[in-house]
């Protein structure tokens, strides 16, 4: 069994008892109705393996922080207002009489790091809720907790590093063991880009060796744009290097792992690809302008195009972050057209040059792709599109120049 972050239905109707009768509390956005339920939806993964009252795990799932309602509570006086304000929901909610002290008791245990849960409902939501507080959920959540009690960013950090590490070295279950690592390597990571943030300079754009990234959908001029970007830089006396993707190292190192390797061993491949180029411009001293043929954006779209279900593949924000160690674009255009224009030039290409049709060269694969390029613009926000729609090349030429000089604040011809 591996635990998920996901909703888990009850068996009856408690849950929902509980949830109309505590909306009077405000526990603030940090242990509100969200909150809840996903602790909830952990125990209830757990119960179905190891067993406990599924009443009882319920009860004390929904109503062991409601002591948060005040954000001057800490530690145990936050949990004996818990216990307080718990007595009377259970009471009024008719909950069995015989079970609610073992319900008092597991809101009394689930809090901290060094208590022992002395009956398996205890384990389970002391586990449960500290699973609820890690990640990127758990990041907010922390953040807001730390701001609702008026504290500062050493607090923050302090939960984030210490005490997160504490609640996961005290986990009962090894499905919840499993889970934290996964998760809590994610919040390490952003404490280290916090940490290296303190002394991060911008970076550097050398004038002399653009890296300028054209991408897009087939059949919208890629290919086209940099002939004609690369004659215009060469006419006024630069050097060009052309880089087109996938290149030698992916080929070879694909043809290592054959067809069926999963998604990730693909996306890594072109990583290793492009790391390979960066290692080997490194050495080349030449100041040139780089004008590459598609990029890490377009393995992002074509991940999502493959179809395959996200917890199988990698998201297009995993890939664009995994990017960060390889070359790094001074720019990247992406090229779109309609999808009728383009599957038209993509036919009459294949009809004169004999180039064999891509998986995604359809109407409707096109007309995804178009979609998923535009759609990269929620992550990437300084991408720059080109519609090349009903254009000649000299127009799609012109207007590329325009978006450079915009974009880098240079004049290519000084």
């Amino acid at each position: 069994m591996e635990l998920e972050n996901r909703k888990v239905e009850t068996p009856n109707n408690l849950k929902d008892l509980i949830l109309e009768r505590i909306q009077e509390f405000d526990l603030g956005p940090s242990h509100g109705k969200e909150h809840l339920e996903r602790v909830l939806g952990f125990a209830l993964q757990l119960q179905d393996k190891y067993g406990g009252d599924v009443d009882i795990i319920t009860a004390a799932s929904l109503l062991h922080d409601l002591g948060r309602s005040n954000p001057e509570l800490h530690g145990q006086d936050s949990r004996d207002l818990s216990v307080e304000l718990a007595l009377g929901v259970l009471e009024e909610v008719k909950f069995p009489p015989q079970k609610i002290p073992k319900v008092i008791t597991c809101i009394l245990e689930h809090d901290q790091p060094e208590n022992t849960p002395s009956s398996r409902e205890s384990e389970i939501l002391k586990d449960a809720d500290f699973l609820s507080g890690l990640g990127v959920e758990g990041i907010f959540r922390i953040a807001l907790w730390t701001g609702e009690s008026r504290e500062g960013i050493e607090s923050l950090i302090d939960r984030l590093s210490e005490k997160m590490r504490k609640r996961i070295a005290s986990l009962t279950f090894p499905e919840s063991r499993l889970y934290a690592q996964r998760e809590y390597l994610l919040v390490r990571m952003v404490l280290d880009d916090y940490n290296r943030g303190k002394e991060r300079s911008l970076p550097e754009i050398d004038e002399n060796r653009f890296h300028i990234v054209i991408d897009g959908m087939s059949g919208a001029g890629k290919s086209t744009l940099i002939e004609n970007l690369s004659r215009y830089f060469e006419e006024l006396g630069k050097g060009v290097i052309k880089i087109k993707e996938p290149g030698e190292t992916y080929s070879k190192v694909r043809s290592i792992l054959g067809p069926e390797s999963d998604p990730y061993s693909n996306i890594l491949c072109f990583l290793l690809d492009r790391m390979r180029i960066k290692t080997d411009l490194r050495g080349n001293p030449e100041e040139s302008i780089i004008l590459s043929d598609r990029s890490f954006v377009s393995s992002a779209v074509y991940q999502q195009l493959k179809g395959i279900p996200p917890e199988e593949g990698i998201s297009p924000e995993e890939i664009s972050f995994l990017n960060r160690v390889a070359l790094q674009p001074s720019i990247i255009i992406i090229l779109v057209t309609s999808p009728e224009e383009a599957l038209k030039r993509i036919m009459r290409r294949h009809e004169e040059l004999g180039i064999p049709l891509g998986k995604n060269e359809t109407l409707e694969g096109l007309r995804s792709a178009r979609e998923k390029f535009l759609s990269m613009s929620d992550i990437l926000p300084t991408l720059q599109f080109i519609d090349t729609t009903d254009k000649t090349e000299e127009e799609v030429f012109r207007e590329a120049l325009n978006v450079l000089r915009k974009n880098m604040l240079i004049d290519f011809n000084q």
